[in-house]
């Protein structure tokens, strides 16, 4: 999904520029954890250890390897977990829209 989509999937296409910014870099983190959470629960012991020593070395593209290589359809999957994600801020748009008519910001209305 372009972040077009999701501004507007999310009801924030009135919200201003840099607003918008952070709660798009938020869903990102949400998105990217949630995967993890859903790749280590998936994953054997282990693959875990392996996968946490990657991570301690700081290095996302042997990551990103190693977690595609424990996926047939990682990207589908991936894809999936940001759908979800979006799908539930879509059901709290209320929340957005009463935010930020108050003058609050959206992104403290929001669990991200």
């Amino acid at each position: 999904m372009t972040a077009e989509e999701i501004i507007q999937k999310l009801g924030i296409d009135k919200v201003d520029p840099e607003t918008q910014k952070v709660l798009l870099d938020n869903l990102a983190n949400t998105v990217a954890t949630r995967v993890m959470a859903k790749v280590s629960e998936r994953l054997s012991d282990e693959d875990l250890d392996q996968l946490d020593a990657l991570i301690d070395k700081n290095d996302e593209g042997a990551v990103e390897w190693f977690v595609k290589s424990k996926f047939e359809n990682y990207d589908e999957f991936a894809a999936k977990v940001e759908e979800e994600v979006i799908d539930e801020l879509a059901a709290n748009k209320r929340a957005i829209e009463e935010a930020y008519k108050n003058g609050e910001s959206p992104v403290t209305k929001l669990n991200l």
